[in-house]
Order: structure tokens, then sequence, then C-alpha cells
């Protein structure tokens, strides 16, 4: 779980300019600014949290970006986090049921807080093909890591959708037409997490072959 935080940290800086440009078209243009703010709290607090339990970690992780993220990124990804986290609460272990848990726990608090649904042009649009993607890899039995392929397959393809829609939540909702043949920022740091976790299993898969 650390190694996942840390190379998403390290995702989210290198690609921060290129999410605050993406921001700056159709929102506030601090997107990736501020999140990468939270995560380099996060990052340095990394080395503290190594004997913690999950549930631990990302309850950190949450409320740093909750306190140190300004705008509902914080919020939103902040709160996610924490839920997520709740949901393996005293587990050693994460299985794909497990991570199918923590997606749906993260999507229905993203809802809640943002008031959001998908095809809105937010955040959801690419976390609810990835858990969609993952329950059915999980019903049929897939390993851990092709599940997560077809996961990220699934998430970029709703990341890709959001520029056929109109936006509907945050800043962007004042734009309205305009915001047409743009991607959703959110949903594009969303992506970057995904695809970084998917990344690190492969990685970790290869150093260790312990990933079930």
């Amino acid at each position: 779980m650390l190694k996942i935080i840390e190379n998403t940290a390290k995702t989210i800086e290198k690609n921060k300019e290129y999410l605050t440009r993406l921001d700056s078209i159709i929102g506030d243009g601090d997107h990736g600014i501020n999140l990468n703010r939270g995560f380099e709290v996060i990052l340095n607090k990394l080395p503290s949290l190594e004997k913690q339990e999950v549930d631990v970690i990302l309850d950190y992780v949450g409320r740093a970006l909750l306190e140190s993220v300004g705008g509902s990124v914080g919020a939103l990804y902040g709160s996610a986090i924490m839920k997520a986290g709740k949901v393996v609460k005293g587990k050693e272990k994460i299985y794909l049921d497990d991570l199918v848990n923590m997606i749906e726990a993260a999507e229905d608090e993203i809802k809640k807080i943002g008031h959001a649904e998908l095809g809105e042009k937010t955040v959801l649009d690419t976390i609810h093909p990835f858990v969609e993607t993952l329950k059915k890899a999980s019903k049929d039995n897939l390993p851990f890591l092709d599940a997560l392929e077809g996961g990220v397959e699934a998430a970029k393809k709703g990341l890709e959708s959001t520029r056929q829609m109109i936006a509907k939540k945050g800043r962007a909702k004042y734009f309205g037409e305009k915001t047409l043949g743009y991607q959703d920022v959110g949903a594009t740091s969303s992506y970057l997490m995904i695809e970084s976790l998917f990344k690190t299993m492969k990685e970790i898969s290869k150093s260790s072959n312990s990933v079930s």
C-alpha cells in the first residue's frame, strides 16, 4: 500500500502542470497544483507509516488531502480514500473482492459529497467503469493483475467519454456547451491514479511473484 501511494504521489507530481493546464480551460486552473501539494505532504510522511495497517494508512492519506488540498478535489478524494480504508479495517491482505468493495465505497462517498451522477463529466465517469469491470472480473475469478488491466482499459474509455459530455458540476458547469470536446480534469487525475495502481502492482508482482 505504501508503494502504491508513493507511486501515485510521483505520478501526480509528474502530471501536475498537465492537470493544471487542463483545469485552466474549463475550471479554476489549480487542480494539479493543489493535488500535488497534498501528495507532497503525504510522501514526506510515508516512512513513519511503515508498520501501520492499511486502514490507518488510508485514513492518514485521506485526512492529509482534506487538510492540505484546496477546493472540492481535496474533499472528494480525501473523503473517498478514508471511506475506502474503513472497508478493509483489520485486514492484513487485500484481495480482488476487497478492492471492489473499497472502490465502491469511494464511489458512493464521491456521489454523496459531490451530489454527482454518472454522465455529468466528473471523476465518476472514470471510477464507475473501473469498479464495474473489477466486479465482473471478480465474479469470473480472473487473476488480480488481469482484472486490474481490464479495469484500467475501462477507466480510460470512461475518461475519453467525458470529452463528449457537457459539464454539470463544479465551476465547469458555468461554461455550458463550451465544455464539449474537453476532457474532465477530475476524471483525468483519477485515471492517472488508477493507472499508477496497475503499474505498481505489476512492478510488485515481478519482484515478488506473490500477487493473488
